[in-house]
């Protein structure tokens, strides 16, 4: 049987804690207790919080297919990881 995919739905951490390991750690306790492949909604490109999709490209996320704006604007952009 496969595993089911986890689905990550939003991870944030706070201004003054961002660079400092907690999302990484908080992803990490995730991949611990899960066996599947683990998709995240983020920021596409044009939206200026798009900085986030370099911290899931540094933990070996794959860009999939844009997706529609969000309610505030702005583009969307769906991540895999695939263990």
């Amino acid at each position: 049987m496969k595993p089911p995919v986890v689905h990550v739905h939003w991870l944030v951490v706070a201004a003054p804690s961002r660079g400092t390991g907690v999302g990484r750690a908080l992803l990490a306790h995730l991949l611990h207790e899960t066996t599947g492949p683990v998709e995240v909604v983020t920021f596409g490109a044009d939206h200026p919080g798009a900085q986030a999709r370099h911290f899931w490209e540094r933990l070996g996320f794959t860009p999939g297919e844009p997706l529609a704006p969000g309610p505030e604007g702005g583009a969307r952009q769906h991540y895999r990881l695939t263990r």
